[in-house]
């Protein structure tokens, strides 16, 4: 492995600056399950091929990707953050064995092996060099195995598009990179590439030797300016706060993630802001993680936070959703509602609904979605005081529901 002169140790925690070829060479990763799912779009895709392209045409001896934070666990490092760059990167290694095994060229058998992964010797089990998460990895897995025909097929979610695509984008651009080359000259390009992303494309990887204080190096390096939702940052720092009961959190927070598909980031921040404002009164996009934030200091604080996010999240979710479980038992008038309200557009309201979900009996729910649905048509009819008051009349609302006042 190439060592820097960045490379230091401090306490408990390790930092070097590597190629991020070198890392996957070198290292056996994966993505928790509580990790958001493969998310870049094709543009973040592209963007990564035309800049490390443009480092390698300037000369560039040192192009640098982001940062990386690992944790060890039983059997492969835990990656914190990162994960998003580390598939787009195992993804163009794919693609670039693949072009190389379609022209019959050996190294393709060397691109496999050193950063994708190998058969086990004894067992003939494919044993990758990382792993996604439960939602991706077996997409994943299929591409990076040589089998993207399969991986094409069987994409369902989103992000098992997103990796589809990646792989496409990425397979072209090679493709264009190689397409007028002589026989005896093609392979250049796509060896000065590899070469680079091994040793001069870097990352800053911090190795941290429990989850806990990973989560503290997250959110530290994401203050910084990296663009990350609210969901991720406050993760995060729940993670962070938890110390010993980490593992709580994290079965709370999967209960709360559980109803929006992995790359879901807006209904995630909605819900988030919704759930606050149902609690705090109403909060503003840019300052509501700070506030979440501020109100978590201790380990049974972020405990408690996870556990009830966990428990809001489905009911939150319900609201758009007459079949939703929570739903079963109401009337069709109820449920009728429900859509009205939802066809309406009427945001404002939510953080009310969600508390009198929370605290009252379904006979006093039915009545609220009759009484939301005629206010909000009456706020149309009569023009409206502006959305800012509605939304503040509402939370205040909201929040004595929760109050229990």
């Amino acid at each position: 492995m190439a060592v820097t002169d960045a490379d230091h140790y401090t306490g408990q925690i390790t930092t070097r600056v590597d190629g991020i070829g070198h890392v996957l060479a070198d290292s056996k990763l994966e993505i928790p399950d509580y990790q958001r799912s493969f998310s870049w779009s094709d543009d973040e895709v592209r963007e990564l091929w035309d800049d490390v392209l443009k480092a390698i045409r300037d000369n560039v001896p040192d192009y640098f990707l982001g940062s990386m934070v690992t944790t060890a666990g039983a059997e492969r490092d835990q990656v914190i953050d990162g994960q998003q760059r580390l598939a787009t990167v195992s993804i163009l290694f794919s693609a670039m064995r693949d072009i190389l095994k379609s022209r019959s060229d050996e190294r393709a058998e060397d691109i496999e092996r050193d950063y994708l992964g190998r058969k086990n010797i004894r067992t003939r089990e494919w044993q990758p060099k990382l792993k996604l998460n439960s939602d991706d990895n077996a997409i994943f897995q299929l591409i990076i195995e040589g089998r993207f025909s399969e991986a094409k097929r069987q994409a369902t979610r989103d992000s098992h598009k997103a990796l589809v695509k990646a792989y496409e984008i990425l397979h072209e651009k090679m493709e264009q990179a190689i397409a007028d080359l002589p026989a005896t000259s093609w392979q250049a390009p796509l060896v000065e590439l590899h070469e680079y992303l091994l040793s001069s494309a870097n990352i800053i990887r911090v190795s941290v030797p429990s989850e806990s204080r990973a989560f503290v190096i997250f959110e530290t390096l994401n203050d910084r300016g990296l663009n990350l939702s609210t969901a991720d940052l406050l993760k995060g720092h729940l993670f962070g706060t938890a110390g010993g009961r980490v593992e709580e959190c994290k079965y709370s927070w999967a209960q709360a993630m559980a109803p929006f598909s992995g790359d879901d980031r807006s209904s995630t921040d909605q819900f988030l802001r919704h759930y606050w404002s149902s609690r705090e009164g109403v909060s503003r996009v840019k300052a509501l993680f700070s506030q979440m934030r501020d109100s978590v200091s201790t380990s049974e604080e972020a405990v408690a936070l996870a556990s009830e996010l966990g428990k809001a999240a489905p009911l939150w979710a319900s609201m758009f959703e007459r079949d939703a479980a929570f739903w079963e038992n109401y009337p069709d008038s109820a449920k009728e509602s429900l859509e009205v309200l939802g066809a309406l557009k009427v945001e404002q309201c939510r953080p009310l609904l969600l508390a009198v979900m929370q605290k009252f009996p379904k006979q006093e729910i039915e009545k609220v979605l009759e009484l939301l649905i005629s206010w909000s048509i009456r706020w149309f009819v009569v023009g409206g005081s502006g959305a800012g008051v509605t939304e503040r009349l509402y939370a205040e609302a909201a929040k004595a529901v929760s109050l229990g006042r």
